[in-house]
């Protein structure tokens, strides 16, 4: 789940929120996730490189 380069796309949240919950949840595939999840990312990632960097989420989140 952590990369080296510090920067989280859109599968780590996913794996991340997994295994943090006791709840059982439905079992998507990766494409249903790809398709939810990426005009998500696509807003927050300013420069294109298909990353959210921290200076990104900020901007986005900070008002």
């Amino acid at each position: 789940m952590y990369h080296s380069h510090d920067k989280t796309d859109g599968l780590d949240v996913h794996v991340y929120h997994s295994i943090k919950s006791s709840v059982t949840v439905p079992v998507f595939t990766d494409e249903e996730i790809e398709e939810v999840v990426d005009p998500i990312l696509k807003s927050y990632d300013i420069n294109g490189d298909g990353f959210i960097e921290f200076a990104e989420f900020r901007a986005k989140t900070v008002m």
